[in-house]
C-alpha cells in the first residue's frame, strides 16, 4: 500500500504547485489562454495520476489472481481443481475484468465500480483528455480499499 500512497503524495506535490502557479497567473491577470492552459495542465496532472493509481492495482491483481490460481491449481482433489487448470498460469494473458471477476462478486458492487473505473482509465489512456475533474485523493482510497480486499479473495 506504500505505492498508493507515495504516488498520492506525489499527486498532492504537483498538484499544490500547479495551485500556487494558477493563483499567481490569476493575480497577476496573466491572459486567459494561459489561465486556460494552467486548468488544462490540472486536468492532464489528475488523469495522468489516477491512471498510475489503476496501474498499481492492475499489478495487486496480478499478484491475487496468480496466488488464488496457484492455490486452487494445488487442491489434492480434481473435482476441486478442474476449472482452475483450464486457467493460464500468466494473469497477464488475461482481461483485467476477468482478474477482477476472479476475486470479486462480479455481480457486486465492487466489480461494477472497478469496471466504471476501468472505463475512465481505458478512455484516458487511450488518450481522450476528459473534460470533468478526478478527485484522485477519492479514487486512491477506493482503489486502496479494493486492493486490500483481494487479499481476502486470494
Amino acid at each position: 500500500m506504500k505505492d498508493f500512497a507515495d504516488t498520492l503524495r506525489a499527486f498532492e506535490i504537483a498538484s499544490e504547485n500547479l495551485e500556487r502557479i494558477q493563483q499567481d497567473a490569476s493575480f497577476w491577470n496573466d491572459d486567459p489562454d494561459a489561465l486556460r492552459r494552467l486548468d488544462r495542465l490540472a486536468l492532464v496532472n489528475q488523469q495522468a495520476f489516477f491512471v498510475l493509481l489503476f496501474a498499481l492495482f492492475d499489478a495487486k491483481l496480478n499478484t491475487h489472481s496468480s496466488a488464488l490460481i496457484k492455490r486452487m491449481r494445488s487442491q489434492t482433489e480434481w473435482r476441486d481443481r478442474r476449472a482452475w487448470d483450464l486457467l493460464d498460469d500468466k494473469v497477464r494473458n488475461m482481461q483485467l475484468m476477468q482478474r477482477v471477476a476472479l476475486l470479486t462478486d462480479k455481480g457486486g458492487d465492487v466489480y461494477k465500480r472497478i469496471k466504471e473505473l476501468y472505463d475512465i482509465r481505458n478512455r484516458i489512456a487511450h488518450g481522450t483528455l476528459l473534460t470533468e475533474e478526478i478527485d484522485v485523493a477519492e479514487i486512491a482510497r477506493e482503489i486502496q480499499l479494493f486492493a486490500a480486499g483481494l487479499n481476502e479473495a486470494s
